[in-house]
C-alpha cells in the first residue's frame, strides 16, 4: 500500500510491564498496576492483547487487559493514549470512538446509561451481552457495565473498564472489580 492512501494509525500505550501481585481482597483475585495510568483488582491473572479501534478515517492503537474467574465476572481493561500535538481529533471524540467500538462488538445490545456521578466516568453505560459472543464466551446471557474516562492534557487519555455478569446472577463480583478501580494521579 502506497504512504497516504490508508488509514493512519496512531496513539499510544504503555509499553513495560504491568506490576502484578496477589490482590489483599476479594480473595483469589490479582492486583494489576499500570504505572501512570491505572490499579485495578481483576478476578483472574490478566492477558494482554493490542487491539486497534476506529476514529473517523484513522485507526488508534489500545492496550487491552482481561481477566476472569470463569463462572461470576468477565473484566476488560482498555486504554490508549493520543498525542495532542500529532492529532487534531479531540478527547471527546476519542471517547466517542471508543464507546461505539464497545458496542459495535458482535452480540452487545445497549441498554441504558447510568446517571452521571461527579468526578465519576465520562461514560457508565449498560449493555445486554449475548452467549458466544467476544465478551461472553459462555452459554449464560450476561449483562455488562461500561465505565470510561477521558483526560485532557498534552494528550488525551481515555480508559475504559468493562465488567459481565450473568444477567440472571449476582453482580457483586463486577462492583469488587469497579470499586477497586483506581486512575493514577
Amino acid at each position: 500500500m502506497a504512504s497516504g492512501c490508508g488509514p493512519s494509525t496512531f496513539g499510544d500505550y504503555p509499553r513495560g510491564e504491568l506490576a502484578i501481585s496477589v490482590a489483599a481482597s476479594p480473595s483469589g483475585w490479582t492486583h494489576v498496576e499500570e504505572a501512570g495510568w491505572f490499579s485495578a483488582s481483576l478476578p483472574g491473572a490478566p492477558k494482554t492483547t493490542f487491539e486497534t479501534i476506529g476514529v473517523q478515517e484513522s485507526k488508534v492503537q489500545v492496550k487491552a487487559l482481561s481477566a476472569t474467574d470463569g463462572q461470576q465476572v468477565w473484566t476488560w481493561i482498555r486504554y490508549f493514549e493520543v498525542s495532542s500535538l500529532t492529532t487534531m481529533l479531540d478527547p471527546d471524540t476519542l471517547m466517542r470512538a471508543g464507546r461505539s467500538d464497545v458496542l459495535g462488538i458482535a452480540g452487545v445490545r445497549f441498554l441504558r446509561d447510568e446517571p452521571r456521578q461527579p468526578g465519576g466516568p465520562t461514560f457508565d453505560f449498560v449493555c445486554s451481552v449475548a452467549p458466544h459472543s467476544p465478551l461472553d464466551p459462555s452459554d449464560t446471557p450476561m449483562l455488562a457495565r461500561v465505565r470510561a474516562w477521558g483526560r485532557r492534557g498534552a494528550s488525551s487519555r481515555v480508559t475504559f473498564a468493562i465488567a459481565v455478569w450473568p444477567a440472571g446472577g449476582d453482580d457483586q463480583a463486577a462492583r469488587a472489580f469497579f470499586d477497586a478501580f483506581r486512575l493514577a494521579g
